[in-house]
């Protein structure tokens, strides 16, 4: 693959096409090293969950354990499961995660390729395409723990990373099923049935994997609008055949895939899940709801504030001018592709596969319009939208393809398109390096456990709770609890050593901030005050 495509890069050799390798390779390059240096940096509530279920599995050797308390999702099909056997060898679960996450942004990289390669794209399609997925997009709305598009698939926890892969993998098999032709000639044709049949295989194994963990998800998103494809195209073409084809086949055997996971995970390992929180939309607000699923494309570009006040000519305010210029730039790439494969209909050229990722964004579309699935958020849950994003970005791979080089047009819209991924690139790494969790000064409260020889530490109060979460993991050597300001523990993604601290002979260490003065009576019984350490008081049982 790398020969076929230096070969291809020496026969389109050009300023776009070199500054497009470049800008690939550079911010793969830091993805990487993000991955493997800053993760430790960045944890928030759910994220500090995936690290510490990782170290769990290993010092438990089970994914299931009756002394943590889960959430709602066995969170199995990410990098948890191979960074616990990392973790095993390493001893070092940020190095752990960080590589395995390295490793499933190469294969994305490869599947992304491969699908925009049989969707017929040239370098320069394939190239915007694979850019455009590795952009961080201002990197999760300037917070250092907010689960948008970069955490939640290319540097964080990425629970995301497998569901995305299943997705493209299962597009790239369609597209492979489309894209055979009778007239081939025999090896070619024997080739890319192997290559289907492999492909197929592989997805069968991640939708049973995903199915133990996100069902409802992976269904909804990938493999219902693969099978409404085919029966699109069954009713455009007026064959019923094409309902039976091999087309509708596989999606459906995923789909079948995906429910034995499921039926595995509600035998074996029982949890509520997400699903069972969904709810249709009501009437009254079919048309907000519809309007949230715009705000969840708006959110993963980071166009604008979500609910914070930015002033315009503040720094944030002007890169928010660079994330809308991007997010035109899409758009004007997606709708030139919607009206060029409104004239691909016309001359009935009915088995262009461009199709496919089109009815992908519309079911994405329709379904999370009657779906709630805010979850009492301010807008749409963005990262349910990945599928529909990376299809969006596939459309403007093949605009770039197939859009004549020789227009004005598609020349501003290339150069466009390199200038502002370039400086998106480089504002949002910049963003993430600066902004971490070092306002939680978690090496100073570990050094004052050790110095206090405390072998339990809890964090009290509802301000602390992310900050307790994120040190059982930065301390993974020393049992953390998190007590709200009622004195309730905290349980979401935890474990439950010690909820009874009367078998705890031991020292205990307590931290409260120093602004908060809501603490229920009681929950400092019997502590001493210890001092100051930070922004925090110590108090020691």
């Amino acid at each position: 693959m790398i020969k076929e495509e230096i070969s291809d890069y020496k026969k389109n050799k050009s300023i776009m096409v070199a500054g497009l390798t470049l800008l690939l390779f550079m911010q793969l390059v830091a993805t990487i090293v993000f991955n493997l240096t800053q993760l430790q940096s960045h944890m928030g509530f759910d994220t500090s969950w995936s690290y510490l279920k990782a170290i769990l599995i290993w010092r438990e050797k089970s994914i299931v354990s009756d002394v943590w308390a889960d959430t709602t999702a066995h969170l199995l099909d990410g990098s948890i499961v191979p960074a616990s056997v990392l973790y095993g060898i390493t001893g070092n679960i940020y190095l752990s995660y960080g590589l395995c996450n390295s490793f499933f942004v190469l294969i994305l990289i490869l599947v992304m390729r491969d699908v925009s390669k049989n969707l017929g794209f040239d370098l320069k399609g394939r190239l915007v395409t694979l850019n455009l997925m590795l952009c961080p997009f201002l990197c999760n709305g300037f917070s250092p723990r907010n689960l948008g598009y970069f955490m939640v698939l290319l540097c964080g926890d990425c629970l995301y990373n497998v569901r995305t892969i299943l997705f493209l993998i299962s597009l790239d098999v369609i597209i492979l099923m489309i894209g055979r032709r009778a007239d081939d000639p025999a090896d070619k044709t024997k080739r890319s049935d192997v290559k289907i049949r492999i492909l197929a295989a592989i997805a069968f194994l991640l939708a049973f994997v995903c199915g133990m963990s996100s069902g409802i998800y992976v269904f909804l998103t990938c493999f219902i609008p693969l099978m409404l494809y085919s029966f699109v195209m069954a009713i455009i073409k007026n064959d019923a055949k094409l309902i039976i084809s091999r087309e509708m086949l596989f999606p459906f055997s995923g789909g079948v895939c995906v429910c034995l996971g499921k039926a595995f995970q509600a035998v074996f390992m029982p949890l509520p899940t997400a699903g069972d929180e969904k709810t249709w939309t009501t009437i009254a607000d079919i048309w907000k709801n519809t309007g949230a699923v715009f705000q969840g494309f708006m959110k993963l570009m980071n166009i604008l504030p979500v609910t914070r006040t930015v002033t315009i000519f503040s720094v944030e305010g002007l890169l928010k001018i660079l994330a809308l210029g991007t997010a035109l730039l899409i758009l004007t790439a997606f709708l030139w592709t919607l009206n060029k494969s409104r004239g691909i209909l016309v001359k009935k050229d009915y088995d262009e596969p461009v199709f496919v990722p089109i009815v992908v964004i519309i079911w994405h579309i329709i379904v999370f319009s009657l779906f709630n699935v805010q979850y009492g958020s301010p807008v749409f849950e963005e990262r349910y939208l990945i599928c529909a994003f990376i299809s969006v970005m596939l459309l403007v791979g093949f605009c770039i393809s197939n859009a004549d080089t020789k227009q004005l047009f598609t020349k501003l819209l290339m150069w466009g398109l390199l200038l502002s991924l370039l400086f998106t690139d480089i504002a949002s790494d910049g963003i993430y390096v600066m902004l971490t969790n070092k306002d939680w000064h978690m090496e100073e409260v570990a050094g004052k456990a050790d110095e206090l020889d405390a072998g339990i530490v809890i964090f009290c109060g509802d301000d602390l709770i992310e900050t307790g979460r994120a040190m059982r993991v930065y301390d993974y050597g020393r049992i953390y609890k998190c007590v709200d300001s009622d004195g309730n523990i905290v349980h979401w993604g935890d474990y439950k050593y010690y909820d009874d601290l009367s078998f705890y002979d031991g020292k205990i260490m307590y931290a409260v901030s120093r602004e908060d003065s809501e603490l229920a009576p009681g929950i400092l019984e019997g502590a001493v005050y210890s001092g100051t350490c930070e922004q925090y008081d110590i108090y020691i049982k």
